[in-house]
């Protein structure tokens, strides 16, 4: 049993989790 703001909550940190990891891979191709 989860609440909607635990939802929300885990979906955000799902949403930062991949943004973060694009942002990895995007420095990392670049050479820096």
């Amino acid at each position: 049993y989860t609440t909607a703001l635990e939802e929300a909550d885990n979906a955000g940190f799902e949403a930062g989790a991949s943004l973060l990891r694009d942002a990895v891979t995007r420095r990392g191709s670049n050479g820096r």
